[in-house]
């Protein structure tokens, strides 16, 4: 079984001297419960969508690592439209 661990990030756009860049918005990941029979495609997305929708202030994107035990699986971002981009090594 999987457990996913979410960090919410927001968009600082550039300014005079600084270059633009995602900022965490906590200090730590949280544990992603996504809702496992309600039918969605991609769970994980959905409700990352959900919670970027919620907050104000964005524009959001959600960093995810999913981890299988205590190995971690694969880490990815969720976009404020479902997608998602996988980060590399």
């Amino acid at each position: 079984m999987s457990l996913f661990f979410f960090m919410l990030q927001r968009y600082i756009p550039p300014t005079g001297d600084r270059t633009a860049a995602w900022e965490d918005t906590a200090t730590r990941y949280v544990e992603l419960k996504p809702r496992r029979n309600s039918g969605e495609a991609d769970p994980v997305a959905a409700w990352a969508v959900r919670h970027m929708k919620s907050r104000r202030g964005g524009p959001y994107r959600v960093r995810v690592k999913e981890y299988v035990g205590r190995y971690l699986r694969q880490q990815f971002v969720v976009h404020s439209d479902g997608t998602r981009t996988p980060i590399g090594d």
